[in-house]
């Protein structure tokens, strides 16, 4: 009992952790695109950053239950199905997520948990003896023709409202949300220069293209990159945690 608790503990707190990261990134997104907005002349798309994230992540969820399409950035929940294995004096089991590696690495860390990991499908890893990955191997198969009975499942998912102080811990750094504004503002300009229009068939090809160009000193690419970064990094404040809520243009925040 105490190992399911320390495990519930764990988990949750690990789809809060998404959930808050997911609001921080796209709110201070939101912030920024709004000063940007404002500096050239337009009119922002909100100026409540984090409702409007809130509110586009529910929609996004709610698009998942409705269509069963799968949105992994939006989708916090994670289950642990378990199976009760008399052999071993404890319980087997796995892990259902769309970050299954990171609800793993958590799970690994746990006092009282040890890797029980097998694929038909690869190699031996070379910390695992032969005895012990055929003993997996046995063990797995059993589970799947349900000697061990019905899984115990149980399904974590975050807190929908997490409270604004854990967000802004999460919040990206003001070099990140520079880099990633300058990316975005260079391959637009660099689309534009090129008088190339944007499909469904050629936009991967051509964002590979961008980002060969954004690594070469010598190319439009980066210098466009350059002009953005530069100009950027004068309108962006260091904090934006004060403009979570509102960043309308009565609400001033200059950069560092």
């Amino acid at each position: 009992m105490a190992l399911m608790r320390r495990l519930e503990n764990k988990v949750k707190a690990l789809c809060d952790e998404r959930l808050e990261t997911f609001l921080a990134r796209r709110a201070a997104e939101l912030v920024d695109d709004a000063i940007l907005a404002r500096a050239a002349g337009r009119t922002p798309a909100t100026t409540v950053p984090l409702s409007t994230a809130h509110r586009e992540m529910r929609g996004r969820r709610q698009k998942v239950l409705a269509t069963c399409i799968r949105d992994p950035e939006v989708d916090f929940e994670v289950k642990v199905a378990l199976w009760h294995v008399p052999d071993l004096h404890g319980f087997i089991g796995h892990v259902i997520a769309e970050d299954e590696e990171a609800s793993y690495r958590l799970l690994r860390r746990m006092r009282g948990v040890s890797d029980f990991g097998y694929w038909s499908s690869v190699e031996r890893p070379r910390s695992v003896t032969k005895l012990e990955w055929t003993k997996r191997g046995d063990l797995w198969k059993r589970v799947t023709r349900g000697e061990f009975g019905t899984a115990l499942v149980f399904t974590f998912d975050a807190l929908l409202f997490p409270e604004e102080a854990a967000i802004a811990r999460r919040l990206p750094s003001h070099e990140a949300r520079i880099e990633e504004a300058a990316i975005e503002a260079a391959r637009g300009r660099w689309l534009r220069a090129r008088e190339t229009e944007v499909t469904e068939h050629n936009i991967f090809g051509l964002m590979r293209e961008f980002s060969a160009e954004r690594a070469d000193p010598s190319a439009l690419g980066a210098q466009l990159y350059q002009e953005e970064h530069h100009r950027i990094s004068e309108l962006l404040p260091a904090d934006v945690a004060p403009l979570l809520r509102n960043c309308g243009a009565d609400v001033t925040v200059l950069p560092e």
